[in-house]
């Protein structure tokens, strides 16, 4: 009887294939989480311009940014709006009748690159971790 050689793969073959796979996960994963980021970076952009609709509508109602001597309750407190797992905590500051500043916090995480996003009553936007306007400018644009 002839008997066939079984062929499989070496412990060097197998070692090598392991490294290759380690080391593209370790290329991609930073590439991955910066791209994950700037997602909920992008909604809580979003819910910040949704609570200043609804802190202009608010104040064109009642003209003032404030009900009584309170902030009103946010619509929006948290960013993505109604997710199990939020991404940012969304804080009203109204310390007249007359401005507000909305600011969006990360929440379980931390942004280095931009870090708390804040837009105001005048539509100022900025960003606590940027150094200079143009990186406050890829934050709200990123």
């Amino acid at each position: 009887m002839i008997k066939k050689a079984v062929r499989g793969y070496s412990l060097l073959e197998l070692s090598m294939a392991i490294l290759i796979v380690g080391l593209l996960i370790r290329l991609a994963l930073p590439s991955y989480r910066d791209y994950v980021q700037r997602g909920w970076r992008s909604e809580a952009r979003v819910v910040l311009l949704s609570n200043a609709q609804f802190m202009a509508r608010h104040y064109a109602e009642n003209f003032s940014f404030r009900a009584s001597d309170v902030a009103p309750s946010l619509p929006l407190p948290t960013s993505p709006d109604g997710s199990l797992s939020p991404t940012y905590q969304i804080t009203l500051t109204a310390p007249d009748n007359n401005s507000f500043t909305l600011t969006a916090t990360p929440w379980g995480w931390t942004d280095s690159t931009c870090g708390s996003l804040t837009l105001n009553h005048l539509g100022y936007r900025s960003a606590t971790a940027a150094v200079d306007a143009q990186a406050i400018n890829q934050c709200w644009q990123r």
